[in-house]
């Protein structure tokens, strides 16, 4: 019966599964949001873009830097959020000396759109890559280094947008338990991307709650908050960040910038194993690694962000 012996890593995987699916959000995590304030500036810049043949308005925010800013922090949020997810963040930050801008989404936040809608991942890049030269244009085109970081779907941006190359003064990228590795298998792939393809806005699957993180006290505050996205998902932005995240798993060899990885082992979303996939396959000389056991996948609302945040400036300032 040899034969029909599972291996380590077989068991490994499976007793990883059985602990992240047993986590369940509970009371005794209840906290405070840890996100109490917004970014003070909104639409410091004019972001219009196409979409289907309309002229659509992007939100934009920024977090001004004390004093002369040290680099520019580009932040990029997750699917179904906004950018003022992070504004605790970019708030530590711009104490710091960092200038710190992000925008919302077409179709999420503020901005105009269709509501929910991802069609293409390189479309999303390419409106990331505009907003990064309208704010470099802004600051005079100077050498101010750059560093580009996101939660989830905002990581995967700021990890494409790296391998990619072309951004100028690039210095890093931060990735929040970022969505470049699936737990999906390749059949599941291929029926999410058949649907996305057939039915592309067709209202489906209602976002599920309590998946992202272990308080209680978060998902109500997200239930409330009306930039957040709370309607069904339609299948063409399912099978865009689904068939994305795959393709990522094939790039870690081209990321050669600089990064740090935030991630967590009881994360619903992604593969925790990517942070130490990534660290293994990218030939980054400069390359960090920062797993909490016991994190979820929203790493901007759990309450490990109080360690993490210290952690992260005094990363970036090695490297400016």
């Amino acid at each position: 019966m040899q034969f029909f012996q599972k291996s380590q890593e077989q068991i490994r995987i499976e007793q990883k599964l059985q602990r992240i699916n047993a986590a369940q959000q509970e009371e005794k995590y209840r906290k405070p949001n840890p996100c109490q304030v917004t970014f003070p500036e909104e639409n410091f810049i004019e972001m219009i873009v196409q979409q289907e043949g309309k002229m659509i308005k992007l939100n934009t925010y920024r977090f001004q830097a004390t004093g002369k800013p040290k680099a520019i922090v580009f932040m990029f949020h997750g699917l179904c959020a906004h950018i003022n997810h992070c504004a605790h963040i970019a708030q530590k930050m711009a104490q710091d000396g960092f200038l710190v801008v992000g925008f919302d989404n077409r179709g999420f936040g503020k901005s105009e759109g269709i509501r929910g809608y991802l069609e293409s991942l390189e479309i999303h890049l390419s409106d990331c890559r505009l907003f990064i030269q309208k704010v470099q244009e802004l600051q005079g085109n100077s050498n101010i280094p750059v560093f580009l970081s996101g939660l989830s779907m905002g990581g995967m941006t700021s990890f494409r947008l790296a391998v990619g190359g072309n951004i100028p003064n690039l210095k890093g990228i931060i990735l929040y338990a970022p969505a470049i590795k699936t737990l999906f298998s390749n059949l599941q792939i291929g029926t999410i991307k058949f649907v996305g393809y057939i039915i592309p806005k067709y209202k489906l699957i209602k976002p599920k709650r309590g998946q992202t993180t272990k308080n209680p006290q978060i998902t109500e505050d997200l239930m409330k908050d009306p930039y957040t996205y709370q309607e069904e998902l339609l299948p063409r932005t399912i099978s865009t960040i689904t068939v994305s995240m795959k393709e990522c798993e094939s790039l870690y060899r081209q990321l050669h910038t600089p990064w740090v990885v935030i991630q967590g082992g009881l994360d619903k979303l992604v593969d925790p194993d990517l942070a130490y996939m990534l660290e293994r396959e990218s030939p980054s000389q400069d390359k960090t690694v920062l797993y909490y056991e016991n994190l979820w996948h929203d790493v901007w609302h759990e309450e490990e962000i109080h360690d993490i945040i210290p952690k992260v400036l005094q990363w970036l300032n090695k490297r400016i």
